[in-house]
Order: C-alpha cells, then sequence, then structure tokens
C-alpha cells in the first residue's frame, strides 16, 4: 500500500475513535471536508507564490511523491542560494505587480475567500498597498480557467500534466 494512504487511513481511523470516545465532538464528515478544502487553499496559494515569484515555476503543482519533486526541490536550493549571494529580499520580489499576478492566478483558479485574506494579509506584511478593490479589478478581468476540486472535477496532478500554473499564466 502506498504510504500517502497509510497515512489517510490511519488519521482516518484515529479520528473515527476520538469522535466515537467523545474526545472529537464534530461528525467526521465535517473533518473530511475541512481537509479537502484546506488541500484546495494549499494549492491556491503555493500557485499564488509561484505566481509572485517566491517558487519555481511548475513546482506548485507537483505531487509531493512524483520524481520531479526531487529535482524542483534541489533546483530550488541553487536558486535560494543565489538570491542570498546577490542579497535578494523577499521584499524585493513581492512587490506590487507581484501580488497582482498572484491575485489573478488565484482567480483563474477558481477563487477563494480564504486565499484573497491570506494575500492581503502577506501584502500587509510585505509592505504592499493592496486593499480589497484590487482585489475586485482583477477578479472582473479574469476568467475562472480550472475546475479543480473539491468542488471541481479535476485534481491538481492532472492540472500540473497540462502546464500547471506557468501555463495559467501565459493565458
Amino acid at each position: 500500500m502506498d504510504t500517502p494512504l497509510l497515512i489517510i487511513g490511519a488519521l482516518l481511523v484515529a479520528t473515527l475513535i476520538a469522535f466515537f470516545t467523545g474526545v472529537l465532538p464534530y461528525p467526521i464528515g465535517w473533518i473530511i471536508l475541512t481537509v479537502a478544502f484546506i488541500g484546495r487553499l494549499i494549492v491556491l496559494m503555493s500557485s499564488a507564490f509561484e505566481a509572485m515569484g517566491m517558487s519555481l515555476p511548475g513546482s506548485s503543482t507537483q505531487a509531493a511523491e512524483d520524481p520531479e519533486k526531487i529535482e524542483s526541490a534541489a533546483h530550488s536550493a541553487e536558486v535560494l542560494l543565489e538570491a542570498i549571494h546577490a542579497n535578494r529580499r523577499p521584499r524585493d520580489i513581492m512587490t506590487r505587480e507581484a501580488f497582482e499576478n498572484a491575485l489573478a492566478v488565484v482567480m483563474a483558479l477558481g477563487g477563494s475567500t480564504n486565499a484573497v485574506l491570506h494575500l492581503l494579509a502577506i501584502a500587509h506584511s510585505a509592505r504592499v498597498h493592496l486593499d480589497i478593490d484590487d482585489v475586485e479589478r482583477i477578479r472582473r478581468k479574469v476568467p475562472v480557467l480550472c475546475d479543480l476540486k473539491p468542488s471541481g472535477q479535476y485534481v491538481t496532478t492532472r492540472f500540473h500534466a497540462v502546464g500547471g500554473t506557468p501555463h495559467v499564466m501565459k493565458m
């Protein structure tokens, strides 16, 4: 059995035990839905960071168990070392334009209130002026291009196979 499936199975068993022993007061369905939506937020945020230039092109949608993830991690380490030697800081990369790119990608991937809130908070921390009016302006001009799970039809690995975030950014 695959290791990820073993982990998921163990988590489900532990959750069921916790629920039935009264340690966990919520129905299992809520937990499963929460995990699904957190997974979606992770895809949206990792794609947003990729669009901002904070991660390598194509890296946000790679499956964890895919061999290309190892190559991507090694290349990421090289790029990080180059950035350190060049004294390139996150605030040098996370500009207003970068945040607008991130918002456009989030909208194209189907949007998320949580992703928007996270990006507004990160922009504030990065001292970049961005507000809800900017979000609305971008939302009005960017069509939804992807139908990703949990509410959509396609899984992230399929999105990656057809070009992932870099492909969406070219559109």
